[in-house]
């Protein structure tokens, strides 16, 4: 009687399972099926480095250079980006964007070489701040299902800091890099990614008399992607800021859509070199109607190479004022922090007329985001895009 109890209830199981399963299944068939045919979201966020480099690369001696340099990791600790990553995480959670591109994802690292530090002479090792892991393990803990398709590394800077460890002299250093997400289980495939540097860079060949020859690289990353059946090359960039004359970002921005010539390939952001539409989203630092003189060349530069925006107009109606917050330490409250966004650098761009604008929504502008930590995810907002695509 006993046996024959037990095979009865493995027969009512095995059917319970099969019908949770099928209930499963239907539910996430209806949850894509709401998707609008050829629709697709996108996000651009930059998650800020944690402090301004701009203060070091006036210093005249060394002396100055390690000062600058342990306030800026001063900062950097008081900009706490494990408390600002959950705030980051939210914003991706809610919104939900198909894919992702993200700058300024700051690896944060420092050492000491007795009886002095060296600079990059021996590369520092220990983490302090690894911004992708950070960010990565919020989401998980958020439930955000999100896989890395691609990291891109771009600056990789590294100076003796003063007494920045335990008040002896060592060394900090920064990789800047830039990251694609995608969002798992949402009929989002990815394949074929790239990236790679931008001819035109910043070089500092000294920096307080020392011959560091610092390159603060700059470059794009790339998948191909097919999100529900809809595909197109995703791309993720970040244009020089540091550029009082505009032609960095004027030459970079050109380096993206420059057509195909016997002289050289056609740019990343071309449907030239895939045959397919392109999405470009990151911080491009330039604009048309918010900024002005040598700060719009790198805005021509795009729309002359075939790109349209689509983060702005009717469609997009606070993306105009999404940055940038002035406190280096992003902890002004609101509402006197919110007066500081007043232009725009971050932008949804898509070849020609690919797609059209559904909808754009600021993010990082929340005072909500701001009052659990007494701090704003980062010192600029991010911009998530909805997007038509033709369909057949």
């Amino acid at each position: 009687m006993d046996t024959s109890r037990g095979r009865g209830h493995r027969k009512l199981v095995l059917p319970f399972v099969l019908v949770v399963a099928l209930i499963g299944a239907a539910f996430a068939s209806q949850a894509q099926a709401a998707v609008q045919p050829g629709q697709v979201k996108v996000m651009t966020r930059n998650l800020y480095l944690g402090a301004d480099l701009n203060r070091a690369l006036d210093d005249t001696n060394t002396n100055e250079l390690a000062i600058d340099a342990q306030i800026i990791l001063s900062i950097v600790e008081q900009t706490d980006f494990p408390d600002r990553a959950k705030l980051l995480a939210a914003e991706i959670a809610k919104q939900k964007p198909d894919l992702v591109g993200l700058q300024e994802v700051a690896l944060w690292r420092r050492d000491i070489v007795a009886p002095l530090a060296d600079g990059p002479v021996t590369p520092a090792t220990k983490v302090d701040y690894d911004f992708l892991r950070l960010l990565t393990d919020q989401l998980e803990k958020q439930g955000a299902d999100y896989r890395i398709v691609r990291v891109a590394r771009e600056a990789d800077v590294e100076v003796p800091a003063a007494s920045a460890c335990g008040g002896n002299p060592c060394d900090g250093r920064l990789t800047m890099r830039d990251v694609i997400l995608a969002r798992n289980h949402a009929g989002v495939h990815t394949k074929l990614e790239d990236s790679d540097h931008y001819n035109r860079q910043l070089v500092i060949e000294d920096i307080a008399g020392t011959p560091l020859d610092i390159s603060f690289s700059r470059g794009w990353l790339y998948t191909q992607a097919n999100v529900r059946g809809t595909k197109f090359r995703f791309l993720d960039t970040h244009l020089e800021s540091a550029d009082p004359t505009g032609t960095i970002r004027q030459d970079q921005a050109t380096e993206l859509t420059q057509p195909w010539t016997v002289d050289h390939p056609a740019g990343p952001a071309t449907t030239q070199s895939n045959g397919r539409p392109v999405v470009a989203v990151g911080d491009f630092n330039t604009d048309d109607d918010t900024v002005s003189g040598n700060d719009t060349l790198g805005y021509q530069a795009l729309i002359g190479g075939g790109l349209t925006e689509l983060s702005t107009g009717p469609t997009a109606p606070d993306a105009a004022n999404s940055c940038c917050f002035k406190s280096e330490t992003i902890n002004d409250p609101p509402p006197a922090a919110l007066a500081d966004l007043d232009h725009q650098v971050d932008h949804v761009f898509v070849t020609g007329d690919d797609a059209d604008p559904v909808a754009t929504h600021v993010v990082g502008n929340d005072p909500a985001e701001f009052d659990p930590f007494n701090i704003w995810p980062s010192d600029h907002a991010g911009l998530v895009t909805k997007m038509q695509f033709p369909t057949p």
